[in-house]
């Protein structure tokens, strides 16, 4: 049977289905059908598998139709995304199989395994795969909305010949599972409203002595069709306490700001138009989710968070406890973009302060951090702190062995049991940001609000790298996924959003320096700084806005060479002339061009005159800082040359969100007609 399916399978299967059409003919399932259960307790699909093609991926193999009008589709973009969850779930297993982090299953044979449902299934290809590929699951829901897609989900798995839990695929028999069937292990298709299903698994509110308490999931997939909006709030209460979501938008535009009204009625928040607003997609999602959470006593750890190609996908830990709780108005910032260069600052919602009289301190304070030595003119020439070589005369600290690891990564992604809030002050946040920009005293945008938190938890990314590393061939986007982890695990995690180096070159009119050295500029000065995930050309950093144009603008001074000056004031000259020849027609009258009949300037016209003042107003400020250092680090270059690492791979052709399955409008409406 392999060699068929493999060698010659359209053959094989038309002669196979020929001769089943011909002893018992099925139709294919409708909408609001039952699905056909055999005497062995396996579901047997009533589709025909002519006019279907066969798709591989990791150790599944999938159907999928080959017409136009398809109710499930395959989507090669989103294996990044498959191979991430997979990494990212089967470290979380090995996290919590050794650290008591998290609550398992009443049930002994559930003691140790994973209970996972996949909300938004479809094809049923990332179930598959997490089952074959993931080891330690117990019961693994497949669920989908879609009448078609259940059909398409129940085909894939019997041609996987996966285990499969047969039981009336109700959400009852999920939530509350029979003696006989709980301790079956596989995979249980069922066809509901993801919302219902999850909302089922919650805790009630006033525990029954009688009932058992409802079977929560340890882990929650959701990857639907544009946003998980609707489904946030059934999904964090069925999460059982420290379960792992697993959440994807792909509404990236709305995020992004291109929509602003929307991304306000879907998420409460607005996103600036700043180069930083693929990390601040981020934000909002974890924002939104943060808020969601509180509303019923959660909140979140983030494990990993990023924006990849056109969808944001986050992992996080969702946990209860009122205290910690009152602590997420901390989490939470608004974000002030100036309205013509690069300068941001943030403003936290609220603060956190000590009773009069309390000598209670606010938990989540980090000590303060030394004051900074810069380089801010000629005489300063001493070396800063962070560039002694004291770190190499240490001893090498002992290498911890798996098991040690696995303890280290579970504390550090676990929740504050039993924070103390008593003595303290929850307020909002007195503004602290400047009224004008300190850079071109321009105005601010206002966006948020933001999670200003940290979206990663460094432990935990370091083990999906060495992970990955040790497991490379079981991935196929394997370079994909290490650049994305590897430069997560690099960022600064106190550091919300980033600068983008060329952006703030264009402000002041020059060429864009290495961003090697650059880094290593701000390094010598005593600064912080990082690589982004999202963006080749961003850095984070904790330097202030002034201190990056002030180093700009001195390689704008001692780089960019006279030869080079005397073009870019030609190309200002040309760009004039051509203006000014454009505005005036053969005959010589003036052309009105979108200008007024007095000789106004058009709004094109007059946006250049601001930027062409904005240029001449940030370059007529002498930098603060005389001298920086701009040579080559090797410390400080992140490319792929240097590392080995390939950190922004260009992408495979034709990638991108694809078109909205067009028979899943057509199925529910039928199914709807049909109960009616």
């Amino acid at each position: 049977i392999g060699f068929c399916l493999n060698r010659n399978f359209s053959v094989f299967v038309s002669v196979v289905m020929s001769a089943m059409e011909e002893d018992d003919p099925q139709p294919t399932t409708k909408a609001g059908d039952k699905p056909n259960v055999s005497g062995n307790g396996t579901l047997v699909s009533t589709a025909p598998l002519d006019g279907f093609e066969a798709v591989t991926e990791g150790k599944a193999k999938v159907l999928f139709p080959a017409t136009v009008e398809r109710s499930v589709f395959y989507n090669k973009a989103q294996i990044v995304n498959r191979d991430l969850s997979i990494l990212v779930i089967k470290v979380f297993q090995e996290v919590i199989s050794v650290h008591s982090g998290v609550k398992r299953g009443a049930n002994e044979a559930q003691k140790g395994a994973l209970h996972i449902l996949e909300a938004l299934s479809a094809s049923g290809l990332r179930s598959i795969r997490y089952w074959k590929e993931i080891p330690g699951i117990h019961r693994l829901v497949v669920n989908d909305l879609s009448p078609d897609a259940y059909t398409a989900i129940v085909r894939n798995l019997n041609f996987n010949e996966v285990p499969i839990v047969s039981e009336n695929n109700k959400a009852e028999d999920i939530v509350y599972p029979k003696e006989e069937t709980a301790a079956q292990a596989g995979l249980q298709p069922i066809c509901e409203d993801a919302v219902v299903l999850m909302m089922k698994t919650r805790p009630p509110p006033i525990p029954s002595a009688t009932s058992p308490p409802p079977c929560r999931f340890n882990v929650i997939d959701l990857d639907p069709y544009g946003t998980a909006v609707p489904f946030l709030d059934s999904a964090v209460q069925g999460v059982e306490e420290g379960g792992l979501m697993c959440v994807t938008c792909t509404d990236l535009a709305v995020l992004c700001g291109t929509y602003p009204e929307t991304c306000h009625a879907k998420y409460g928040a607005l996103c600036v138009k700043g180069k930083y607003c693929h990390e601040m997609a981020v934000r909002i999602l974890l924002g939104h989710i943060e808020t969601v959470c509180n509303k019923y006593g959660r909140y979140i750890v983030p494990l990993l968070s990023l924006c990849i190609d056109f969808y944001c996908r986050v992992f996080i830990r969702v946990y209860t406890g009122r205290g910690e709780v009152k602590f997420s108005l901390k989490k939470l910032s608004h974000v002030l973009q100036c309205n013509m260069c690069s300068t941001f600052h943030l403003q936290p919602v609220g603060k956190v302060s000590a009773s009069k009289g309390s000598q209670m301190k606010d938990p989540s304070l980090k000590p303060a951090n030394k004051k900074r030595k810069t380089n801010t003119d000629e005489t300063s020439k001493e070396e800063p702190a962070a560039e002694t070589t004291k770190e190499e005369k240490k001893e090498k600290p002992k290498e911890l062995s798996m098991q040690e690891k696995l303890k280290q990564v579970g504390q550090a992604i676990s929740g504050k049991a039993g924070v103390q809030t008593g003595g303290l002050r929850f307020n909002a946040a007195t503004f602290t940001a400047p009224d004008k920009c300190e850079v071109c005293g321009q105005n601010f945008w206002i966006g948020g609000p933001i999670y200003t938190d940290p979206i990663h938890s460094v432990p935990f990314v370091k083990l999906l790298i060495e992970h990955l590393e040790k497991n490379k061939e079981q991935f196929g986007a394997y370079q994909r996924v290490m650049g994305l982890i590897t430069l997560a695990e690099q960022e600064l995690t106190d550091c919300p959003l980033f600068h983008h180096l060329p952006n703030i070159a264009s402000h002041i009119k020059t060429s864009v320096p290495p961003i090697a050295r650059y880094r290593n500029a701000l390094i010598k000065l005593g600064y912080r700084v990082s690589s982004v995930h999202c963006d080749a050309g961003g850095i984070k950093t904790d330097a202030p806005n002034t201190v990056l144009y002030d180093l700009m603008k001195i390689w704008r001074r001692d780089h960019v060479t006279g030869q080079q000056k005397e073009q870019q004031e030609q190309s200002k000259d040309s760009a004039k002339k051509k203006e000014n020849k454009r505005k005036w027609d053969k005959k010589g009258k003036k052309k009105s061009d979108g200008g007024d009949d007095d000789g106004a300037p058009s709004f094109k016209e007059a946006h250049q005159q601001e930027i062409a003042k904005l240029v001449d107003k940030i370059l007529s400020v002498e930098p603060q800082i005389k001298e920086a250092d701009f040579s080559y680090n090797a410390k400080c270059d992140i490319s792929a040359g240097h590392t080995g690492v390939a950190k922004f791979p260009q992408n495979a052709p034709n990638w991108g969100p694809m078109a909205r399955p067009k028979g899943t409008a057509k199925a529910i409406n039928e199914q709807k007609e049909g109960e009616g």
